[in-house]
C-alpha cells in the first residue's frame, strides 16, 4: 500500500513495503516481537537494535496479573539494526547461575 503523498513522517524513513513481505525494497523489516518486555528489557532491545536503526509503530503497555508493568510493541526495524540482533544471537551471553 503506497502513502498518500501529503503525508510526511519525519520518523519513517522512505519506503514502500514489498506487498505480501514483511520487509521493505530498502531492507527494513517489519517486526511483531512475540512476548512481553518489562520496561528494562524493552530498553535493552532498543539499545541493543541502536538508536536511529528502529520505529517503534505501535506500543502497548498494561500490567500483568501478578503486578508487573509490560511493554509490547511492533517495530520497524533497519538493516543495520537486524544486524545487531543477530551478532547477538552470535554470542549469547550464559544463564545465570
Amino acid at each position: 500500500m503506497a502513502e498518500h503523498p501529503s503525508f510526511q513522517s519525519p520518523f519513517l524513513p522512505p519506503g514502500e513495503p514489498v506487498p505480501g513481505k514483511t520487509h521493505r525494497a530498502d531492507g527494513w523489516a517489519y517486526i511483531d516481537p512475540p512476548t512481553r518486555f518489562s520496561p528494562e528489557d524493552w530498553d535493552g532491545l532498543m539499545g541493543l537494535i541502536g538508536e536511529g536503526n528502529v520505529v517503534v509503530l505501535a506500543a502497548t503497555t498494561g500490567t500483568l496479573r501478578d503486578g508487573r508493568p509490560y511493554v509490547r510493541g511492533q517495530l520497524l526495524i533497519s538493516p543495520d539494526g537486524i544486524r545487531n540482533i543477530e551478532a547477538r544471537r552470535a554470542r549469547p551471553e550464559p544463564a545465570p547461575v
